[in-house]
């Protein structure tokens, strides 16, 4: 089940609908009073580690794709970078590496062309 998350607003108001809420939660899962403490730990926790998860692995994404971009030829590194939004994963990264060299390729192919004619 999906619990509902507080945001730790100051408006009772949006407390008190979060833990009826809750309540209405616990209470269809038919558990003991123990149990739902145990329970609303265990959804915090979980919540928490979940949102610390992610933001790990949002810096550690981050921090990696700077670097790649440095290792990349100036030319293609220049072409990821652009644009309105960045890479922000190694994978994305790594794809727009990938059609950068092609078409980098491409532009090389057809200015030779050029020239030989």
């Amino acid at each position: 089940m999906k619990p509902p998350e507080f945001e730790g607003s100051t408006n009772s108001l949006e407390a008190e609908e979060w833990l009826t809420s809750l309540q209405i939660v616990l209470n269809f899962m038919d558990l003991t009073d123990q149990e739902k403490v145990n329970s609303t730990i265990n959804f915090n926790n979980r919540m928490a580690m979940k949102a610390q998860q992610n933001e790990f692995n949002n810096i550690k994404q981050g921090t990696m794709v700077r670097r790649m971009l440095d290792m990349f030829h100036r030319e293609i590194a220049v072409v990821i970078d652009s644009g309105e939004k960045p890479p922000t994963t190694v994978t994305e990264c790594v794809k727009r590496a990938l059609r950068a060299e092609y078409r980098l390729a491409q532009a090389k192919q057809e200015r030779a062309k050029f020239f030989e004619e």
